[in-house]
C-alpha cells in the first residue's frame, strides 16, 4: 500500500525510495528532523551555491540533528541522502562531504531491518550501474587480463605482478556501491595479501611464495564482481531464499 502524505520530500524521490525507509522517512519529517531538506533544495534552485558548498550544507544540516535520531533514524537518512543529493543535484553520485554522513549511518547497521533496507538499496545501485560493471567484467576476462596474467604465473614472468592493478580496479568499484561500507574482512585479508607487491630478482626464488596471492586475490574479486553482475540481471527485488552467489555478495558487504 502506497504511503499519502503531504511530506516535503519530492514525490520523485519518494516513489524509489523502499515502502519501510518512506513511512520513517515521512515520521521523521513530522518531527522537525528532516526540516532542512526543503531549504536545500530552495538553495539548488537559486543556484546560488557550488555542488561543493550544497553537499557541506546537506551534510552538516542534517549531522548537527543526529543527537535527536535514533540509530534506525540514521540509516533511514542514509538511503534519503544518497535519494536527495541525486534528485537536487543530477549527480550520480553522491560528493565525499555526503559520504560522510552515509559512513555514520546507513553502513554501519545492527538490526535485521537495517540490513533489509542496505541489501535493497545494494541490488538498486547494482542494477543502475550494471552496464559499468558489465563493461569491468568483460574487461577482466579478457585476453591481455586474466588469460595472459595466469600463463605469466607459470611462465614465472614478473609481468604477473600486473595483475595487482586490475584486482584493486574491480575492489575500488564493489566498494563505491556502497560508499563507506567496511568489506568483509577475509575478503580483505585476501586483497590485502595480492596486492601492493612490488617484484624483486630475488622473489624468483621463492616465487610462488610471492605470486601465489596475487592470483589469489584477482580471481576472488573477479568471482564477486561476476556474482554481483549476475545476480543484478535476474533479482528484481532482495529474495527471501537466496540463491548461493547472492548470499556471497551479502557476506562480502557484511550484511550477512
Amino acid at each position: 500500500m502506497t504511503v499519502q502524505n503531504t511530506s516535503s520530500i519530492p514525490p520523485s524521490i519518494q516513489k524509489q525510495l523502499p515502502q519501510a525507509v518512506l513511512r520513517k522517512a515521512l515520521e521523521m519529517d513530522e518531527v522537525g528532523h528532516l526540516d532542512f531538506v526543503e531549504e536545500f533544495r530552495k538553495r539548488k534552485r537559486q543556484d546560488a551555491r557550488s555542488a561543493k558548498e550544497d553537499g557541506e550544507f546537506f551534510w552538516l544540516s542534517a549531522y548537527i540533528r543526529m543527537p535527536m535520531i535514533s540509530p534506525s533514524e540514521l540509516g533511514v537518512l542514509g538511503v534519503l541522502a544518497v535519494q536527495l543529493w541525486q534528485h537536487c543535484t543530477g549527480s550520480p553520485r553522491p560528493f565525499e562531504s555526503l559520504k560522510n554522513l552515509i559512513t555514520m549511518s546507513i553502513y554501519k547497521p545492527d538490526s535485521h531491518e537495517e540490513k533489509k533496507l542496505l541489501e535493497t538499496e545494494l541490488l538498486k545501485q547494482l542494477k543502475t550501474r550494471l552496464p559499468e560493471l558489465e563493461a569491468l567484467l568483460e574487461k577482466s576476462d579478457s585476453h591481455w587480463h586474466s588469460e595472459d596474467m595466469f600463463y605469466r604465473f607459470y611462465h614465472q614472468s614478473f609481468k604477473v605482478y600486473y595483475l595487482q592493478a586490475d584486482t584493486e580496479t574491480i575492489v575500488a568499484a564493489l566498494r563505491d556501491l556502497l560508499p563507506g561500507r567496511e568489506l568483509n574482512e577475509d575478503f580483505m585479508r585476501i586483497v590485502d595479501g595480492g596486492t601492493g607487491r612490488k617484484f624483486e630478482p630475488e622473489h624468483n626464488q621463492r616465487w610462488q611464495e610471492e605470486t601465489r596471492p596475487i592470483l589469489e586475490a584477482f580471481f576472488h574479486a573477479r568471482m564477486m564482481l561476476q556474482l554481483a553482475v549476475q545476480y543484478a540481471g535476474k533479482l528484481d527485488s532482495p529474495p527471501s531464499m537466496l540463491p548461493s552467489g547472492w548470499a556471497a555478495v551479502l557476506y562480502l558487504y557484511r550484511l550477512r
